[in-house]
C-alpha cells in the first residue's frame, strides 16, 4: 500500500524533492495560478500537463491518452484540496474514498510557482514547481 501511495503521489504531481522554502506569497500573488494550464517537468517520472478551471482540475502524464479529473476547493488565497472523482476511486480501488490532497502554494514568481501536497492518507509530503503555459 505504501508503494502505491507513493506511487499516486508521484504520478499526480510529478515530485522532485527539493528543500522546503518557507516563503509565504501574498494572496494576490496566488490568485493569480487559481486558473490555467501548468507544466511539471520532472526527468524521473516524466511531464505533467494540468488544466484548472473553476472547481475542476484535469492532470495528463505527457504522452499518455489518459487523464484524472479532480474537485478544486480554495481553503484560503493560497491553499486547495483534491478531490478525485468516481472514475479515478473506479481504477485506483486501493485508494482511500475519503482522499483528500491539501496543496499550499509556497512562493511564486513571474509565470511559476511552487507548491507543497499532502494527503490525508500519507505522511508523504511533495514539493514540486508548477510552470504557468497559458
Amino acid at each position: 500500500m505504501k508503494y502505491f501511495i507513493l506511487s499516486f503521489m508521484l504520478l499526480l504531481f510529478g515530485i522532485t524533492a527539493r528543500a522546503q522554502t518557507t516563503d509565504h506569497p501574498q494572496a494576490a500573488d496566488c490568485q493569480k495560478f487559481r486558473n490555467g494550464t501548468f507544466k511539471i517537468v520532472d526527468e524521473k517520472i516524466g511531464n505533467f500537463t494540468i488544466v484548472r478551471n473553476g472547481d475542476k482540475q484535469i492532470e495528463t502524464k505527457d504522452g499518455d491518452t489518459e487523464s484524472f479529473n479532480f474537485n478544486v476547493k480554495w481553503i484560503d488565497d493560497c491553499t486547495y484540496t483534491l478531490t478525485a472523482d468516481e472514475a479515478f476511486h473506479k481504477k485506483f480501488p486501493d485508494m482511500p474514498a475519503n482522499a483528500l490532497l491539501t496543496v499550499t502554494i509556497i512562493k511564486t514568481t513571474a509565470t511559476s510557482y511552487t507548491q507543497k501536497s499532502t494527503s490525508n492518507f500519507s505522511d508523504l509530503v511533495a514539493i514540486c514547481e508548477m510552470v504557468k503555459v497559458k
